[in-house]
């Protein structure tokens, strides 16, 4: 990529005013060797475009009073969006990612994604936001199952029907003739966490405990992503022999066993197989309508049946988790939810898990927790990855 000196300077100009909060003009010449007269002709072009603005005044032992540069929230927005199995969420960011507004809404068809659904719908919340859409400078998509975030194409998912190398990416940027990212989904959620729970912790291994399971690294304060954008798939590592058949088309996966539609899965079909269990009271009767809800309710009053399941799928999880522990070494793990009720019961049995197949040197210093519970984490994480992009330095030839 080939770029003009100038327009490689006021990104440089935009990075460091960023990362440091805000700068006097001064202070930019001196870290970026950039010759003063033209920090004046690009503070003028990004004050005009609203990018940034002027604060606090330094003072100064002799000579004129330093102004202060900092990034402007509303001199631009992020679109963030999270396409789940049965709905679709929206998030604006302003450009230090404050959210100015979220929302969500039933996806028409469960677990089928239609571009024209989304679009419309994200759409309207610019609308409803009164910002003028040529402020929004980016789009940033959470999606569940395999994305290759390099090329802009949802490869597939085990909790969408009919998705298979769907090229996102270049559908939304026709739609909104902005840029859009890619990424999965549990990476994204991990970043929304740490947005929005204010955390510092820069080593986290985040656990998303769902309908499905899935993980995310953060090493030194960036996602690990692996080669192919797919790392940290703990939820398909195999961890029972002959277990049930998960939906990837393996055998024993951990998603297969311990997420919480594996949980309720498991209870349906002892109780149709004629196991006695108050779990189906819970479920008014019906073995179809059982969720993991009822099953961690009826362990709680001491249910053979539920216990049981509760506590291989805890034991699996622990153990799982204990692995991930033991090869990145996080500083905190998260379990994320979809609900607190339901997944609280389940951490300590599998904290002891994690306890005791971790190494001490792991573990020692480890620090266990649930997800801060702010909602939209996925949609706001996608948005900040936009966010990320547009204050990016390329990686370019100048001119």
């Amino acid at each position: 990529m080939i770029i003009r000196k100038k327009d490689y300077q006021k990104k440089l100009f935009l990075t460091m005013i960023r990362r440091h909060s805000s700068l006097s003009r001064s202070q930019i010449k001196d870290k970026a060797g950039i010759r003063l007269a033209t920090i004046t002709e690009i503070t003028a072009e990004l004050l005009d475009a609203g990018l940034v603005k002027e604060g606090k005044r330094l003072k100064a032992d002799r000579g004129r009073q330093q102004v202060l540069l900092g990034i402007n929230p509303s001199g631009g927005y992020s679109l963030g969006l999270e396409i789940n199995p049965s709905r679709l969420c929206v998030s604006l960011l302003d450009l230090k990612g404050g959210v100015l507004l979220s929302r969500e809404k039933a996806l028409k068809k469960k677990n089928k994604f239609c571009l024209n659904e989304l679009v419309e719908f994200s759409k309207s919340i610019i609308g409803q936001s009164g910002i003028d859409s040529s402020r929004i400078i980016g789009i940033g998509v959470a999606l569940p199952g395999i994305v290759d975030a390099k090329n802009g194409i949802w490869i597939s998912s085990t909790l969408m029907d009919d998705i298979k190398n769907v090229p996102l990416k270049a559908e939304l940027e026709n739609a909104f003739k902005v840029p859009a990212y890619l990424e999965e989904r549990t990476h994204a959620r991990l970043l929304g966490e740490k947005s929005l729970s204010g955390r510092k912790d820069n080593n986290i291994l985040f656990v998303d405990l769902s309908s499905g399971i899935g993980a995310a690294v953060l090493n030194e304060g960036r996602l690990y992503r692996g080669s192919a954008n797919s790392a940290v798939e703990l939820g398909h590592i195999h961890i029972m022999e002959n277990g049930p058949i998960c939906k990837c088309g393996n055998r024993g996966c951990l998603e297969a066993v311990s997420s919480l539609e594996a949980i309720a899965k498991r209870a349906s079909s002892a109780l149709k197989d004629g196991v006695k269990s108050s779990i189906l009271d819970q479920a008014g009767g019906n073995a179809d309508d059982v969720n993991a809800e009822h099953v961690i309710s009826a362990a709680a009053n001491g249910d053979k049946l539920a216990l049981g399941i509760i506590d291989d799928a805890c034991k699996c999880l622990g153990t799982a988790v204990a692995h991930a522990v033991n090869m990145f070494n996080p500083e905190l793990v998260i379990f994320g939810y979809e609900s607190q009720h339901v997944i609280q019961p389940l951490i300590e049995p599998t904290w002891k898990v994690i306890r005791k197949y971790s190494l001490n040197t792991s573990f020692n210093s480890l620090r266990i927790e649930t997800s801060c519970g702010k909602d939209f984490l996925g949609a706001v994480g996608a948005g900040m990855i936009s966010i990320e992009h547009f204050f990016q330095m390329p990686q370019i030839q100048i001119t």
